[in-house]
Protein backbone atom coordinates (compact mmCIF):
# COMPACT_ATOMS: atom_id res chain seq x y z
CA UNK A 1 0.00 0.00 0.00
CA UNK A 2 1.40 3.37 -1.04
CA UNK A 3 0.21 6.85 -0.33
CA UNK A 4 0.30 9.62 -2.95
CA UNK A 5 -0.41 13.24 -2.16
CA UNK A 6 -2.35 14.98 -4.91
CA UNK A 7 -3.53 17.91 -2.85
CA UNK A 8 -4.29 21.14 -4.57
CA UNK A 9 -6.82 22.25 -1.98
CA UNK A 10 -6.64 22.21 1.79
CA UNK A 11 -9.03 19.33 2.26
CA UNK A 12 -8.95 16.98 -0.72
CA UNK A 13 -11.19 13.95 -0.86
CA UNK A 14 -9.36 10.75 0.03
CA UNK A 15 -9.51 7.94 -2.52
CA UNK A 16 -8.49 4.29 -2.48
CA UNK A 17 -7.11 2.97 -5.75
CA UNK A 18 -7.72 -0.76 -6.20
CA UNK A 19 -5.71 -2.58 -8.90
CA UNK A 20 -5.73 -6.32 -9.54
CA UNK A 21 -4.33 -8.60 -12.20
CA UNK A 22 -5.31 -12.22 -12.39
CA UNK A 23 -2.17 -13.87 -13.78
CA UNK A 24 1.61 -13.56 -13.70
CA UNK A 25 1.63 -12.66 -17.40
CA UNK A 26 -0.43 -9.53 -16.83
CA UNK A 27 1.05 -6.19 -15.90
CA UNK A 28 -1.00 -3.67 -14.00
CA UNK A 29 1.21 -0.65 -14.60
CA UNK A 30 -1.27 0.57 -17.26
CA UNK A 31 -4.10 0.19 -14.73
CA UNK A 32 -2.18 2.09 -12.08
CA UNK A 33 -1.12 4.87 -14.45
CA UNK A 34 -4.72 5.45 -15.57
CA UNK A 35 -6.07 5.25 -12.01
CA UNK A 36 -3.44 7.65 -10.69
CA UNK A 37 -4.21 10.07 -13.52
CA UNK A 38 -7.98 9.85 -12.86
CA UNK A 39 -7.52 10.53 -9.14
CA UNK A 40 -5.17 13.43 -9.88
CA UNK A 41 -7.68 14.98 -12.32
CA UNK A 42 -10.31 14.81 -9.56
CA UNK A 43 -7.96 16.57 -7.14
CA UNK A 44 -8.09 13.66 -4.69
CA UNK A 45 -5.41 12.18 -2.42
CA UNK A 46 -4.87 8.46 -2.93
CA UNK A 47 -3.80 5.27 -1.24
CA UNK A 48 -3.14 2.20 -3.39
CA UNK A 49 -4.22 -1.39 -2.87
CA UNK A 50 -2.61 -3.79 -5.34
CA UNK A 51 -2.70 -7.54 -5.82
CA UNK A 52 -1.91 -10.26 -8.32
CA UNK A 53 -4.55 -12.89 -7.73
CA UNK A 54 -7.29 -14.57 -9.69
CA UNK A 55 -10.80 -13.20 -9.30
CA UNK A 56 -11.76 -16.79 -8.51
CA UNK A 57 -10.28 -16.19 -5.07
CA UNK A 58 -13.47 -14.27 -4.29
CA UNK A 59 -13.11 -12.16 -1.16
CA UNK A 60 -9.99 -14.04 -0.08
CA UNK A 61 -7.83 -11.27 -1.50
CA UNK A 62 -5.59 -9.63 1.11
CA UNK A 63 -5.54 -6.16 -0.48
CA UNK A 64 -9.33 -6.16 -0.94
CA UNK A 65 -9.84 -7.33 2.65
CA UNK A 66 -7.59 -4.50 3.87
CA UNK A 67 -9.40 -2.00 1.63
CA UNK A 68 -12.77 -3.00 3.12
CA UNK A 69 -11.38 -2.73 6.67
CA UNK A 70 -9.95 0.69 5.90
CA UNK A 71 -13.30 1.74 4.38
CA UNK A 72 -15.01 0.75 7.61
CA UNK A 73 -12.48 2.85 9.51
CA UNK A 74 -13.24 5.89 7.31
CA UNK A 75 -9.73 6.04 5.79
CA UNK A 76 -11.17 7.33 2.47
CA UNK A 77 -14.43 8.48 0.87
CA UNK A 78 -14.21 6.83 -2.57
CA UNK A 79 -12.81 3.63 -4.10
CA UNK A 80 -11.61 3.82 -7.69
CA UNK A 81 -11.14 0.68 -9.79
CA UNK A 82 -10.02 0.46 -13.40
CA UNK A 83 -12.89 -1.76 -14.56
CA UNK A 84 -15.61 -3.70 -12.83
CA UNK A 85 -14.00 -7.06 -13.64
CA UNK A 86 -10.87 -5.97 -11.74
CA UNK A 87 -12.96 -5.42 -8.59
CA UNK A 88 -14.61 -8.85 -8.74
CA UNK A 89 -15.38 -11.73 -11.08
CA UNK A 90 -18.92 -12.60 -10.04
CA UNK A 91 -21.88 -10.26 -9.99
CA UNK A 92 -22.57 -11.26 -6.40
CA UNK A 93 -18.96 -10.56 -5.35
CA UNK A 94 -18.96 -7.09 -6.93
CA UNK A 95 -22.39 -6.15 -5.64
CA UNK A 96 -21.68 -7.35 -2.10
CA UNK A 97 -18.44 -5.37 -1.96
CA UNK A 98 -20.10 -2.24 -3.34
CA UNK A 99 -22.97 -2.69 -0.86
CA UNK A 100 -20.42 -2.96 1.95
CA UNK A 101 -18.68 0.21 0.79
CA UNK A 102 -22.03 1.97 0.58
CA UNK A 103 -22.89 0.92 4.15
CA UNK A 104 -19.63 2.58 5.24
CA UNK A 105 -20.52 5.74 3.32
CA UNK A 106 -17.88 5.09 0.65
CA UNK A 107 -18.52 5.82 -3.01
CA UNK A 108 -17.40 3.40 -5.79
CA UNK A 109 -16.19 4.56 -9.22
CA UNK A 110 -14.80 2.72 -12.26
CA UNK A 111 -12.42 5.09 -13.99
CA UNK A 112 -12.75 3.58 -17.49
CA UNK A 113 -16.49 2.99 -17.14
CA UNK A 114 -17.58 6.51 -16.24
CA UNK A 115 -21.25 5.57 -15.94
CA UNK A 116 -20.36 3.46 -12.88
CA UNK A 117 -20.45 5.79 -9.92
CA UNK A 118 -22.39 5.03 -6.74
CA UNK A 119 -22.60 8.67 -5.74
CA UNK A 120 -26.11 9.38 -4.38
CA UNK A 121 -26.59 11.86 -7.21
CA UNK A 122 -26.21 9.02 -9.75
CA UNK A 123 -29.13 6.54 -9.63
CA UNK A 124 -28.38 5.56 -13.24
CA UNK A 125 -24.84 4.68 -12.16
CA UNK A 126 -26.14 2.18 -9.61
CA UNK A 127 -28.43 0.62 -12.22
CA UNK A 128 -25.60 0.31 -14.77
CA UNK A 129 -23.35 -1.18 -12.06
CA UNK A 130 -25.81 -4.01 -11.50
CA UNK A 131 -26.05 -4.80 -15.21
CA UNK A 132 -22.30 -4.65 -15.82
CA UNK A 133 -21.56 -6.83 -12.79
CA UNK A 134 -23.70 -9.54 -14.40
CA UNK A 135 -21.84 -9.10 -17.71
CA UNK A 136 -18.45 -9.27 -15.95
CA UNK A 137 -19.44 -12.62 -14.46
CA UNK A 138 -20.10 -14.00 -17.95
CA UNK A 139 -16.63 -12.99 -19.16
Amino acid sequence: MQSHDNTETEKAMKAAIYARVSSDGQDYEDQLAELRDYVKRQGWESTEYEEKLSGKEGNLRPALIQLLKDAQNKQFEVVVAWRLDRFGRSALDVLENVKTLSAYGVRFVCSTQAVIDTDDRSPLGKFILTILAAVAELE
